[in-house]
């Protein structure tokens, strides 16, 4: 348990120095990325049938396998 609450800590904090340096053009480029990750998450939300995506989302990757 002790381990999980300290990689939030760590992912928190990892999140807070790229936003931080977002500038910089390397750790820029994976501000973006991560960026653009909740942007694709947040847009399942925006969906007429958010679950029924997520149903087959992992039905196309149970297949897949």
């Amino acid at each position: 348990m002790a381990g999980l609450v300290l990689a939030v800590i760590a992912g928190i904090c990892g999140l807070i120095f790229l936003y931080k340096q977002r500038e910089h053009p390397m750790l820029g480029k994976v501000w973006l990325f991560i960026k653009g990750m909740f942007d694709g998450l947040a847009s399942i939300g925006r969906l007429n049938n958010p679950v029924l995506f997520i149903f087959y989302s992992i039905l196309i990757w149970v297949m897949y396998f």
